[in-house]
Formats: structure tokens, C-alpha cells, sequence
């Protein structure tokens, strides 16, 4: 019987030009547009950040928010968007949670960095997992996010 080992849209690291966070791409950005796009525009980027909000645009996918998760009020978000498994991820996030996706740079609009193709980034404990085990163990931690105090 054969089993899965990976989850088929795992983002993978071979694929990684950059790796940053959501603080300092928005940083970037804000001090100089053009160097923020020669860095990250078009470029595999694998990226942290805490959630500010999932919303679905006129495409009804999903967009997820990133900020710096301090407490500080910005117009300034990352925003990443992807394919329907991406879409199908977000809709287990809430607001607060830190994530790492891996994404292609997408320019900005505004002053707000955009990101395009986002997978969400699996950390290596779960990479040797068949899949059920990882909806396990994932459902567990789940679990005691939302029971603990």
C-alpha cells in the first residue's frame, strides 16, 4: 500500500531566492520603491509574517494580510494571494497567527508590497509525515490553540 509522504503543493526550499519578513519587506517599500522591487519583484520569496485579515477579492480567492504583529496601526500590508489550495488554506487562518508562506514578489500598489503563486511553508517536522498524520497533528495543535488560556 502506498502512502503519501508530502502534501502535494508543499512550497519547497530549492526554490528559495530570499527569505524575509513581513516587517521588513514593508520597510523596504516605505524607504524606496524601486529598491524594494529590485530586491523582491519576480523573485522567490519565503516570507513570516502575522496575519491582519483574510479577505476574497472580486475573484472570490483569498488574500491574506501580512504585518509586522506589533500592536501599531499601518495602511501598509503585505498582501499574498494564490491558487485554490492556497485559498483552501487560508480559510483555516485567523487573525494573529504567524506564518511563513513561499511566494513570488509581485511588485506593490501604493506603498503595499504584493506577492503572488503563495504556497504556505511546511517546517521540516512535518515534511516525512504521511498526510494524515500531518491533518493529525495539525487538528491537535488546532485544538490546543483554541483551548488553552
Amino acid at each position: 500500500q502506498a502512502t503519501a509522504f508530502a502534501v502535494p503543493t508543499e512550497a519547497t526550499e530549492s526554490a528559495i531566492e530570499i527569505e524575509t519578513t513581513a516587517e521588513k519587506m514593508i520597510a523596504t517599500y516605505k524607504a524606496n520603491e524601486v529598491k524594494g522591487d529590485a530586491i523582491y519583484k519576480d523573485k522567490r520569496i519565503k516570507i513570516v509574517g502575522t496575519v491582519d485579515s483574510i479577505s476574497s477579492g472580486l475573484s472570490d480567492k483569498a488574500t491574506v494580510l501580512l504585518s509586522s504583529g506589533k500592536k501599531e496601526f499601518s495602511f501598509t500590508n503585505v498582501h499574498a494571494s494564490g491558487d485554490s489550495d492556497f485559498h483552501n488554506r487560508a480559510i483555516n487562518l485567523n487573525k494573529g497567527d504567524v506564518i511563513t508562506l513561499v511566494c513570488t514578489g509581485d511588485g506593490e500598489v501604493i506603498g503595499s508590497p504584493f506577492l503572488k503563486d503563495c504556497r504556505f511553508w511546511l517546517s521540516s517536522i512535518y515534511r516525512d509525515m504521511p498526510i494524515t498524520s500531518y491533518k493529525a497533528v495539525s487538528g491537535a495543535f488546532n485544538f490546543f490553540r483554541y483551548k488553552t488560556p
